[in-house]
């Protein structure tokens, strides 16, 4: 029997509060069970409501169901009702995928059953109990913040950097796994709706990553729906913080999921990943190749490589291009960005150039390239911005 399943709690509601206050009505003596079976195996449950009452004739049985029947005209007198319920009832089930009958002896009784459809899921996790919550005055930790509002990411990272958090931010959730490749997050805060990938599938599958098993996941969403929170559960997110954000539940939320202590399942997730994925830019090559400039040189040729990416990427995302000219546009996307220091894309336009060359499908590279292009666009327009970061050797 499985513990959590997906159904209509109305529909259900209703069918259940029908057959129990028939069997109730009609049994003055003895007794009303409610039994339920299932398995973990079988995607349905079946109801059973057996009672010890009056029972049903047998000359009734097929028309049992149909609008406005009740029984002969003395029970009718006796015991009342509008001869609807039974009807309902068989209508509810049959629009849930379901089916009703019955076993009856006169005299002695009958067990009404009903069969429907279920989806097996899994218990929400307790949340933060948020009544006795305070701010916390320090944070430490470096936290993944995939949040395509520009509005809202700049909300949650002045907060979290005013409690000492490094936070780095991305935009979807194709970059979101790309960040999750390149490092081991204490915490990745989780938008659920964004562009290209959503937060629900890009959660799935960086818990599929080898050395992110033990990574919290926390999903931000304006949606309050149970549903909803159960499909962030079944990603492998481990809370929920709702937006619009307040200060002070925020702050206790990500407390909660931040420990002081070195993490050991986190320290095992570290020392479990494979040779990691490059980040978004390579300091060393990025610095080699442009710290040296003057401001204004500079400025000139990271916006020129900066249009070439665009260019590029708008037109493998209009397609139209044969296979060898869509490997030939990847190749030279993989080379300007090699030659910048820009890693994280020339890794992943080479695979999309290899993937053309082969033959092979291409659709779910490109929507990488097309998330990893947009991050690095705004990581350079970041840094270019930023001359400490010059002056501090390309630290983050």
């Amino acid at each position: 029997m499985p513990h959590y399943v997906f159904s209509d709690a109305t529909r259900l509601r209703q069918i259940l509060l029908n057959l129990v206050s028939n069997a109730v009505k009609f049994t003055e003596s003895g007794s009303v069970q409610i039994r339920v079976f299932g398995s973990e195996q079988k995607a349905a449950l079946r109801f059973e409501i057996e009672d010890t009452g009056i029972g049903i004739p047998s000359g009734m049985a097929s028309r049992l169901f149909g609008d406005f029947v009740q029984l002969e005209s003395d029970y009718r007198r006796r015991y009342g009702g509008t001869g609807l319920g039974l009807a309902i009832s068989k209508r509810l089930c049959a629009l849930m995928g379901g089916e009703i009958g019955f076993d009856s002896r006169e005299g002695r009784g009958s067990v009404f059953w009903f069969t429907l459809p279920i989806e097996t899921g899994h218990a929400i996790p307790p949340a933060v109990d948020m009544d006795n919550v305070s701010e916390p005055e320090t944070l430490s930790g470096r936290i993944l913040l995939a949040e395509d509002s520009q509005t809202n990411a700049h909300v949650a990272m002045a907060l979290l950097r005013q409690k000492g958090v490094r936070v780095d931010h991305v935009s979807n959730g194709v970059e979101a796994i790309s960040a999750a490749q390149a490092r081991c997050y204490d915490l990745i805060l989780m938008d659920v709706s964004m562009p290209y990938m959503d937060g629900i599938e890009a959660a799935e599958k960086i818990k599929k990553m080898s050395g992110a098993v033990n990574m919290p996941i926390v999903a931000m969403t304006a949606h309050a729906r149970k549903e909803d929170h159960q499909r962030c559960v079944e990603a492998g997110m481990c809370d929920f913080i709702t937006k619009p954000i307040d200060k002070v539940s925020f702050l206790s939320k990500i407390s909660h999921w931040l420990v002081s202590e070195p993490r050991a399942d986190l320290e095992n997730d570290r020392q479990r990943r494979p040779e990691q994925s490059p980040g978004l830019l390579d300091s060393d090559r990025f610095l080699s190749s442009w710290r040296d400039l003057d401001p204004a040189t500079r400025a000139e040729i990271m916006a020129i490589f900066q249009q070439e990416c665009r260019d590029r990427v708008s037109v493998l995302e209009g397609g139209g291009l044969t296979p060898a000219a869509a490997a030939r546009e990847a190749h030279s996307l993989k080379s300007a960005s090699a030659n910048v220091g820009a890693v994280a894309l020339s890794h992943v336009a080479a695979e999309l150039e290899r993937a053309y060359e082969a033959g092979l499908e291409a659709e779910t590279v490109l929507q990488r390239v097309s998330g990893i292009a947009a991050a690095t666009l705004d990581e350079i327009d970041r840094v270019q911005l930023d001359e400490a970061y010059w002056q501090r050797g390309g630290t983050v």
